[in-house]
């Protein structure tokens, strides 16, 4: 996902279980959409949630 959108740092692109909301939020602010467009992205991508680097 880095790749697709090189904005995107490490920082915002970090994953701890249990805190998957404030993953879709902090990619979200950082791409200026919304939350749903980012789960979207993820989807059309094939990405969980953990391989998003």
């Amino acid at each position: 996902m880095k790749k697709s959108y090189p904005q995107l740092t490490e920082m915002d692109l970090s994953f701890e279980f249990g805190k998957e909301d404030e993953l879709i939020d902090r990619i979200a602010k950082r791409l200026d959409i919304g939350a749903n467009d980012v789960m979207e992205l993820m989807k059309r991508n094939n990405l969980p949630l953990h391989l998003l680097i």
